[in-house]
């Protein structure tokens, strides 16, 4: 849906009500939008979960985020030491390449992407 304003770009969203109406016949149906989140569970299902607030947020068009996102390295306190090693060399890359996907996509924090590729490398079969 795109939605036009006069207002260049501002700081802080603010929550809008979409409402639909049709004219049927003589009549006229009315209807408010229910906001709704899309959530993932286990990497897999997609859901669709009511919404209490639809925020939208004015902002420069012509930003453009960086091509790909740098994860900072990760801390030795975020490898496991004690991890069980049953993981071979190509489990591990799917495993890696999954968790950077959605980690490019903004899915994942980069603490939360961290200790996932330390945990997942740290699984490797030597």
């Amino acid at each position: 849906m795109v939605l036009k304003t006069s207002v260049a770009e501002m700081d802080k969203p603010v929550n809008v009500t979409v409402v639909g109406s049709a004219k049927i016949g003589d009549g006229e149906l009315v209807h408010q939008a229910v906001p709704a989140e899309d959530r993932m569970q286990a990497f897999l299902w997609r859901h669709l979960l009511p919404a209490a607030d639809l925020p939208v947020l004015v902002f420069n068009p012509s930003y453009q985020p960086p091509a790909d996102r740098v994860r900072p390295p990760i801390r030795d306190e975020d490898r496991p030491k004690d991890a069980q090693r049953n993981l071979k060399k190509s489990s591990v890359d799917w495993y890696l390449k999954q968790i950077e996907g959605l980690y490019q996509q903004w899915f994942l924090t980069d603490d939360f992407a961290n200790r996932q590729i330390a945990g997942i490398e740290a699984r490797l079969i030597k």
